[in-house]
């Protein structure tokens, strides 16, 4: 690369970029040149961006061998401003000789001309020179715009990934919780009438009186049919009117 192309070379990484250099130089200290095993934590891209950066700026020597301005940028912890505005103003003389009114359309002509980019490399080197002129305090005219939304030309182009659509079916079925309660185990019918027998038998004993309804519900329990027992005398009835002739049939002999 020749000095007249280094010289016209326009920069179109990141401004933030560019100036984190700066600010790690200023933490760690400068070393004796920039290199790429100095930028080794930084992509293989922003590595030959930064340091064709550098070299266009006259701040490395084309070995990497750090020079004056950079140091000074470096140092100036307090005045960088200035020190930036005097370095785009060298560097971008065609830019600065437009009248303050000029628009989009002449300032794309002089980075097409003067730097021959174009494309999305054309709208990257003016946003780096936008965004520099803005720390500076640099005025230019109010119809530079910064693009938006442009693409670099070597970054990977993303495909957008469609969505796996859904089943109707999937959609359409919604899913119900089983609220319902679990069926009692049936319990057959002759268990059933042992239970109740063994209960009535139990209030017999706790109660120790003879309850003529208790007593009705285990004759009908054992199958006894009542319907015979109430209209023929009792047992105890019986009894007691063969008693009672008995006394008659006593007293008549007498």
């Amino acid at each position: 690369m020749t000095d007249e192309l280094v010289k016209r070379y326009a920069p179109y990484l990141a401004w933030r970029t560019f100036f984190n250099v700066i600010l790690q130089l200023d933490e760690k200290g400068l070393p004796t040149r920039i290199d790429r095993s100095f930028l080794k934590q930084r992509s293989g891209l922003d590595q030959g961006y930064l340091i064709a950066t550098l070299k266009a700026f006259k701040m490395i020597a084309d070995d990497g061998t750090v020079l004056d301005p950079l140091k000074d940028l470096v140092a100036a912890r307090d005045g960088r401003q200035p020190l930036v505005g005097q370095l785009l103003r060298a560097h971008y003389p065609e830019v600065f000789a437009l009248p303050l009114n000029a628009t989009q359309a002449e300032l794309d002509d002089v980075f097409r001309e003067v730097y021959a980019q174009s494309g999305a490399t054309l709208r990257k080197a003016q946003t780096f020179l936008l965004h520099g002129a803005s720390f500076a305090g640099l005025k230019l005219s109010p119809y530079f715009k910064t693009p938006r939304g442009v693409q670099g030309a070597t970054s990977p182009r993303r495909t957008r990934k469609r969505a796996t659509p859904r089943s109707s079916t999937a959609a359409a079925t919604p899913i119900v919780a089983d609220t319902s309660v679990p069926p009692r185990p049936e319990v057959p019918a002759d268990d059933m009438r042992l239970r109740y027998f063994d209960v009535l038998l139990k209030k017999v004993d706790s109660t120790g009186e003879t309850d003529a309804d208790l007593l009705d519900r285990i004759e009908r329990l054992i199958g006894l049919d009542r319907s015979t027992a109430r209209t023929a005398p009792s047992r105890r009835t019986r009894v007691e009117t063969t008693g009672e002739a008995a006394a008659d049939e006593h007293s008549t002999e007498a």
